[in-house]
């Protein structure tokens, strides 16, 4: 599934290419899309701070900040939803009861990136100024930051956490991918 600022959510065919459906966001721009655990619904984060859950249409609509989604991550098995926007904060939010659970700290530098473990017991944040926040989202503690690469600060464009939870990937703007887990701290590969 991709998203688009036409404000079309566009749903592929892996193996062919083919467009199968396609989803309207009204009059706002898709920013981020991601499939939900079932792999029957899609949660999209607009540019106006909506969180839309589709599946043949719109099932519900959530207002969840007054800035735009730059991007999102599921937790709970797809009940809850991690996202942030330009105001540098990250809100949990309950796709169900589209209530906010948590609301962390604004980070000292804006977010660019987030990633979830599956088994939900870390929330890793980067920003762009290259360094990583790892959250408790339970909790909302944080708990470690990771600093960017020396003389670098280049921002963190994608994170992601392995299968067995153990590692932390991290790749920056200057397309360096770094490790992060109990044996391999800042690991580099380059």
């Amino acid at each position: 599934a991709t998203a688009s600022s036409d404000g079309e959510v566009r749903v592929w065919e892996l193996a062919t290419g083919a467009l199968l459906q396609t989803f309207g966001t009204a009059d706002t721009a898709a920013v981020q899309t991601r499939w939900l655990s079932d792999g029957k619904r899609l949660i999209t984060g607009t540019n106006d701070g909506r969180l839309s859950i589709d599946k043949a249409a719109i099932i519900r609509s959530i207002q969840v900040s007054d800035t735009a989604i730059d991007g999102m991550t599921t937790l709970n098995s797809g009940a809850q939803v991690a996202t942030f926007g330009s105001d540098r904060g990250v809100t949990i939010t309950d796709i169900n009861t589209g209530k906010a659970i948590r609301q962390l700290d604004p980070l000292p530098a804006q977010t660019t990136g987030i990633a979830a473990r599956n088994d939900n017991q870390r929330l890793a944040i980067g920003t762009v100024n290259g360094s990583v926040a790892i959250y408790n989202p339970g909790s909302g503690q944080l708990m470690q930051t990771i600093p960017g690469v020396p003389d670098s600060q280049s921002p963190i464009t994608c994170l992601a956490y392995s299968p067995d939870q153990k590692l932390l990937a991290v790749v920056d703007q200057q397309h360096r991918l770094r490790f992060y887990g109990p044996a391999t701290p800042g690991q580099s590969v380059e």
